[in-house]
């Protein structure tokens, strides 16, 4: 039987290939970076959408909306933050663009 907690981890969590296949498919689902300005400017995902303080975006609640970082530790916080304010379908993308570098598009660039 799996903890309640890894349950709750495994919904919040997505991988990099899902969501390259929904970015792919063109499925309803906003797909939202929450790194800093000059990250941003250094490297992002085609069809990612920067989310920062100097930058807020509305968000529809019903979307799927996945969340990445750098590494996947903020991701997550954000991805939580927005199921307790009501957004059921709130993600984080595991391992975030750096995993995505690595497994998905090699061209996007690593810092």
């Amino acid at each position: 039987m799996t903890a309640p907690n890894q349950d709750q981890a495994s919904l919040l969590e997505c991988s990099g290939e899902q969501v390259d296949a929904w970015l792919a498919a063109e499925e309803d689902s906003s797909f939202i970076d929450v790194r800093r300005d000059e990250e941003w400017a250094l490297a992002r995902i085609p069809g990612s959408e920067l989310l920062s303080p100097e930058r807020c975006l509305p968000l529809p609640k019903e979307r799927r909306i996945v969340f990445t970082c750098h590494t996947g530790v903020r991701s997550p916080h954000a991805a939580r933050f927005l199921r307790q304010q009501g957004f059921a379908e709130a993600q984080s993308m595991a391992g975030g663009i750096e995993a995505w570098s690595l497994r998905i598009d090699s061209r996007i660039p690593r810092y």
